[in-house]
């Protein structure tokens, strides 16, 4: 059912190692800030009754095991971290419906999810163009795509830039404790051609960072969403 997975893959070789430290840094950080992430996604959901939700890059579980609560028919979701996935099976009420996939290799059938959900995971892809065509095949047409990422302007401004697989990675901190790595996406990867001729965009939103200072005025967090475009 999952096709192999990249053992590579930017997600997976260090948050299999982090997921602790991730678990406690993100209980912190919440308890004490102002996360915007869940308030743009859950504001795109509408009635939940009878759709199918896929929460990509599903990590610890914690957003995954709120929206089983809100009468969705079925929530899944995919992770490449296995250590992160077993975190998950201990929150969610359907451990079934979680299983190891990403982005590129998710393992659903065609057409057979209502709603894809990425909160600030679809920035650790690197080919942000082959997630868009699997997630464009498992969405059925109008389903709808919500991802949160960090800004492309943050990650350019970040001083710790290298190279690794033959692209611009930076090195960065997740809830003010956890150092993580991704490849530098700009606003044109993101919005692509390949995610035009799938998605129709419904809203970019953009902020700073929950805890900025007058002087953080990069923007921290985007998100949007989109429709499935009807063929």
């Amino acid at each position: 059912m999952i096709r192999g997975l990249d053992s590579e893959h930017p997600r997976e070789e260090q948050y299999d190692q982090l997921v602790q430290s991730y678990a406690n840094a993100k209980r912190d950080f919440i308890a004490s800030h102002h996360e915007p992430a869940p308030e743009f996604i859950l504001k795109h959901f509408g009635d939940p009754t009878g759709k199918v939700l896929l929460d990509a890059g599903c990590g610890t579980g914690d957003e995954a095991a709120k929206y089983e609560q809100m009468g969705f028919a079925a929530v899944y979701g995919v992770e490449p971290a296995k250590q992160m996935l077993d975190e998950a099976f201990k929150k969610v009420a359907h451990p079934r419906n979680f299983r190891r996939g990403s982005y590129e290799r998710t393992g659903f059938s065609d057409g057979s999810v209502d709603i894809v959900v990425g909160q600030y995971s679809l920035h650790y892809v690197e080919d942000l163009d082959a997630a868009y065509e699997e997630l464009a095949r498992i969405l059925r047409p109008g389903g709808l795509l919500v991802m949160v990422v960090r800004h492309p302007s943050w990650d350019a401004a970040e001083p710790d830039h290298f190279q690794k697989h033959g692209r611009d990675y930076v090195r960065t901190i997740v809830y003010n404790q956890v150092p993580v790595e991704n490849p530098v996406h700009t606003m044109d990867e993101y919005f692509s051609p390949r995610f035009k001729a799938n998605f129709e965009l419904i809203e970019i939103q953009e902020g700073t960072k929950p805890d900025a200072t007058d002087k953080e005025v990069v923007p921290f967090f985007m998100g949007f969403a989109a429709r499935r475009k009807v063929s």
